[in-house]
């Protein structure tokens, strides 16, 4: 599926554990959603570049819509850390996205950070 991957793997058929950040940032989009078909990824990126776009012009219209910096919008009662999460995963530069091993730690932190605040 297209709509789950990187620019440069539309682009340049490059793939690496950083393009797989991307997908796993689209992948929590989906979950956060509830798999929503309303904020399918897939229905929300043929949304802004129209219906209309058909066969492979699909790839270059979606490199050219991510390039200009549009990403999914934040589902529905998701929490603001996670949709930062997704948008650092969504950084166009594969180097500004973070490692597996980071978001990790940052899930982490936030699941410790719930239990402490459901104590209270």
């Amino acid at each position: 599926m297209i709509n789950m991957y990187a620019p440069e793997s539309i682009t340049e058929s490059r793939f690496s554990q950083k393009s797989d950040v991307w997908s796993f940032g689209v992948v929590l989009h989906e979950i956060f959603s509830y798999c929503d078909i309303s904020f399918n990824p897939k229905r929300l990126y043929m949304q802004e570049i129209g219906h209309n776009v058909l066969g492979t012009s699909i790839s270059v219209h979606l490199a050219n819509l991510l390039k200009g910096n549009w990403r999914l919008p934040p589902p529905l009662n998701c929490p603001p850390k996670v949709y930062l999460m997704m948008r650092q995963c969504w950084a166009h530069d594969f180097d500004e996205r973070p490692f597996f091993s980071n978001l990790g730690n940052e899930i982490e932190t936030m699941i410790q950070d719930e239990r402490e605040n459901s104590k209270g």
